[in-house]
C-alpha cells in the first residue's frame, strides 16, 4: 500500500478524533484572534484621546506591552510625537477608558539610546491588584 492509501484508512478509522482536534485548533485560533482584535481597538480608542490625538500613521510607532502580575498595560510613545505635558493630561483622561480601575501609575522619559530614540513609559495599572 502507497502513503494515499494508508492515509485515507488511518482518516477513515480516525475521523471523530480528527475532527475534534482541528475543532480545538479552530478554537484557539479564534481566541487569538480575537484578544489580537480588542487589544488593536484599545489602543486604537486609547491613543485616539484628545490631549494625544495621534494620527493613524504616528499609531504605529506606539508600542503596547502587557504585563500580568500585577496587571499593567505600557505604552510606550516616541517624544517626538508629543511634549511632557500632553502625555500627563492624556493619562489621566485616558485611564477610564482602559477598563474599571485603572490608573496612570507612572509616566517616565526615557532617554535616547545609542540605537533608540527618545520615549515616554507610560505605566497603567489596575488598583486592586497593587494593594
Amino acid at each position: 500500500m502507497d502513503f494515499i492509501t494508508k492515509a485515507q484508512l488511518f482518516a477513515q478509522d480516525h475521523f471523530i478524533v480528527i475532527a475534534i482536534v482541528l475543532f480545538a485548533l479552530l478554537a484557539v485560533c479564534a481566541f487569538f484572534i480575537a484578544r489580537h482584535n480588542s487589544r488593536a481597538a484599545r489602543k486604537h480608542d486609547t491613543l485616539c484621546a484628545k490631549p494625544l490625538s495621534l494620527s493613524p500613521g504616528e499609531e504605529k510607532a506606539v508600542k503596547v506591552r502587557y504585563a500580568r502580575t500585577p496587571k499593567r498595560m505600557i505604552f510606550l510613545l516616541p517624544a517626538v510625537l508629543t511634549t511632557d505635558e500632553d502625555v500627563n493630561a492624556w493619562a489621566d483622561a485616558v485611564a477610564p477608558r482602559l477598563g474599571r480601575a485603572f490608573q496612570a501609575v507612572s509616566v517616565e522619559t526615557v532617554p535616547q539610546g545609542l540605537f533608540s530614540n527618545a520615549k515616554y513609559r507610560v505605566t497603567f495599572a489596575r488598583l486592586e491588584e497593587l494593594r
